[in-house]
């Protein structure tokens, strides 16, 4: 029996890993959620942050749904927040190892839950020169990697 990996199994881990040769590998995509968050990820195109809000109650409604979980409201309004978004580290962690080969190519690197002003809290990674300095409470503006389908937003530490 040869030591070789055969040319299926290979595809088949490439696929699994993200892993083309010598290429980069992919950045795993979140799927489209449907047509309730349609809206926001259009807005992410134009490097927009979209939120829906209840004309009734006022609140942002996040995650984006059909209606609104606070008073029952049945149509939510969509409204751009105005640049530069700024917000707040919630709490946050630091990812020092990963299976996945675009993420291990990263590491270390911040997941953070950021309270953004005037809008929801999101989960999102903050870019920081140095993660171990990152401190809950610390200043983030929105920053956005392009994709190709639509750009994913991102956060970078605003330094003190």
């Amino acid at each position: 029996m040869s030591a070789e990996p055969n040319a299926a199994a290979s595809a088949e881990a490439n696929a699994a890993t993200g892993a083309q040769g010598s290429a980069a590998p992919s950045r795993p995509m979140p799927e489209w959620l449907g047509p309730d968050a349609g809206e926001f990820y259009e807005g992410t195109r134009h490097r927009e942050f979209r939120v829906p809000r209840c004309p009734d109650c006022r609140r942002v409604v996040w995650y984006p749904r059909a209606h609104c979980p606070y008073c029952g409201a049945l149509e939510l309004t969509w409204e751009t927040l105005p640049d530069p978004v700024g917000g707040t580290v919630y709490t946050f962690t630091v990812v020092r190892r990963h299976a996945h080969p675009f993420f291990a190519a990263r590491v270390p690197y911040v997941v953070a839950w950021v309270d953004i002003d005037d809008g929801p809290r999101v989960l999102t990674e903050v870019a920081c020169a140095d993660v171990d300095a990152l401190r809950v409470g610390d200043r983030v503006v929105l920053d956005w990697e392009p994709q190709e389908a639509f750009n994913l937003h991102t956060f970078v530490r605003v330094p003190s």
